[in-house]
This record gives C-alpha cells, sequence and structure tokens, in this order.
C-alpha cells in the first residue's frame, strides 16, 4: 500500500515519505528535520533530532542518511519547508 500511495500525493509529501522509508524515520522525525540538525561532514549523513521519544531515558536518537535519502531530502528543503 505505501508503495501505491506515492503518486498520488503532493510533490514534497511524496519525498518525505521516501525519506522516511529510506531512512527509518517516522512521521514525526522527517517533519521535524532542519538542515542545521543535520552532520554533513562524513559520507553518510548523520541526523539527530532535538527531540524523540527516547529522550526522557537520556538516549541519543541518530539517523543515518544515505545516497538516495541525500538526494530526495534536497527537494524538499529546496521548496523551502525548513529554515536554516
Amino acid at each position: 500500500m505505501v508503495e501505491q500511495t506515492p503518486p498520488h500525493l503532493p510533490p514534497v509529501v511524496k519525498d518525505m515519505v521516501r525519506v522516511q522509508l529510506f531512512c527509518g524515520m517516522r512521521p514525526q522525525d522527517v517533519c521535524n528535520m532542519k538542515p542545521i540538525d543535520i552532520d554533513r561532514s562524513c559520507d553518510i549523513w548523520k541526523y539527530v533530532p532535538y527531540t524523540h521519544k527516547t529522550e526522557h531515558e537520556d538516549k541519543d536518537w541518530i539517523i543515518a542518511i544515505g545516497p538516495n535519502s541525500k538526494r530526495v531530502r534536497r527537494n524538499f528543503f529546496a521548496a523551502g519547508l525548513s529554515s536554516t
């Protein structure tokens, strides 16, 4: 069902769904993602959400962003969904 849905979505939402699938993100992770939260110093980027479901347990939540996600992510940041 998830694979059949993207053709019916607006382009930015379609890209957000793709990033979720590539990275194993929860919906709120992709919705809250900002460029400033992404460490781009290596080939595989690291996204550290400012808030997440296990923060009350004092655990870090790091999401790897690989090549496929990097291409898609650029599209929705370019669309102006996020600042900084």
